[in-house]
């Protein structure tokens, strides 16, 4: 699988990742070091067992 994230107001980038078959796990909680954002959209693309 690949796995995505995105700032939760970042709608281009998450219609995006929606458009190239990626799923939309929710909202979640992530901490990264030197910023203040807090709130992501986690994406999943599930790759075919043959790869």
């Amino acid at each position: 699988a690949v796995r995505l994230d995105t700032y939760v107001e970042n709608l281009p980038a998450r219609r995006l990742y929606e458009r190239y078959g990626f799923t939309d796990l929710g909202c979640h909680t992530l901490t990264y070091e030197g910023t203040d954002l807090n709130q992501f959209h986690l994406f999943e693309y599930l790759l075919s067992s043959g790869v």
